[in-house]
């Protein structure tokens, strides 16, 4: 009985003095003048930064990435332009539609404001 309560009072006091190093060290890792300087030490010979610039330089795309990007380029343009001419041509069929629209309506206001002359001239 003993062993057990000297086994759990051993745990207990590691598990405290384990909370207590973890609250030492935490607030300096989330204090803001924290610095990882091995991470630091690697952007700065340029050890992580490379991957960046290749992957970003157009110069370093191979003949046949150029190629597809081109391809592409050229699909799209065409796929923009036959929108905008299917949008032209839906354009021009509504301004038709509206035209006849209001030439009907002028007529039938043509055809009234006669009826009204005649209405009162008798």
């Amino acid at each position: 009985m003993q062993r057990l309560a000297c086994l759990s009072f051993a745990r207990r006091l590691a598990a405290g003095s384990l909370v207590a190093a973890a609250a030492i060290h935490t607030p300096a890792r989330f204090d803001s003048n924290y610095v990882n300087k091995k991470a630091k030490k690697n952007v700065d010979d340029g050890g992580d930064g490379r991957w960046m610039e290749a992957e970003n330089d157009e110069n370093i795309n191979t003949p046949e990435e150029r190629y597809a990007h081109a391809r592409e380029v050229e699909a799209l343009k065409r796929l923009v332009s036959q929108l905008k001419e299917e949008h032209e041509g839906n354009i021009e069929e509504a301004v038709r539609d509206r035209n006849k629209e209001l030439d009907t309506l002028k007529k039938q206001m043509s055809d009234l404001q006669d009826k009204i002359s005649k209405i009162t001239s008798k």
